[in-house]
């Protein structure tokens, strides 16, 4: 049965891989080799993808068969194309030198969120099933017009201990502020600390705000 389901995991990933690409079709693979939650893998693809950019390299690609904290989680992310002209760009640092991640480093500069975006637009996909289940999932959420607050807290007290500082008082003003800036009454709240989200989730529906989370 697992030789079954292997076989049809990498049969769905070479049915949705990306266009075949010509031989002579410069490739940028990034594989992660630090012990990385999913989230900083993705802020140094990003830095990744920037390098690639600079090198006019248009076909990059995130390698997830192996990374040292999951495993093999390739059957989330598009095919990676193989036997192709495939350029190393050595290692990469997290995006904006660790800005938003780190205290010491500070928080992301708007030029930072503006380039982020991009390359996330342009080189982040997950596979076709996840996406169009995640979307899915936003559309019964009802999340097109909410204002999307992520929170970490339990596993973040070496980098960012500011986080484990914020008062919840201090959270929900931050968001009753932002909704009113983008005009939405829908939050969709999203944190590693289960007390904090649900304590947050009440004040918020106190205010006037609907709540969501999964």
């Amino acid at each position: 049965l697992r030789q079954k389901q292997q076989h049809l995991q990498k049969k769905r990933q070479e049915d949705e891989a990306v266009e075949l690409l010509p031989s002579e079709a410069r490739v940028a693979v990034y594989k992660c080799t630090t012990n990385n939650g999913l989230g900083n893998c993705f802020l140094s693809y990003l830095t990744f993808a920037q390098r690639a950019e600079e090198k006019e390299i248009q076909n990059v690609f995130f390698d997830a068969s192996a990374l040292p904290m999951y495993g093999n989680v390739e059957v989330l992310f598009p095919r990676v194309p193989g036997g192709k002209n495939t350029q190393d760009l050595g290692r990469c640092r997290m995006f904006a030198n660790g800005r938003g991640v780190k205290d010491l480093q500070g928080g992301q500069t708007l030029e930072d969120v503006d380039i982020g975006r991009k390359l996330a637009s342009r080189y982040l996909r997950l596979s076709s099933d996840v996406d169009k289940h995640l979307r899915a999932v936003a559309h019964t959420l009802e999340l097109a017009d909410a204002l999307g607050v992520h929170i970490r807290r339990t596993d973040k007290g070496y980098e960012a201990p500011s986080n484990l500082a914020l008062q919840l008082a201090s959270a929900v003003e931050h968001i009753r502020l932002r909704t009113m800036e983008i005009s939405v009454k829908r939050v969709f709240l999203a944190s590693d600390d289960a007390q904090f989200l649900d304590e947050r989730c009440l004040e918020l529906q106190t205010i006037g705000l609907t709540a969501v989370t999964w």
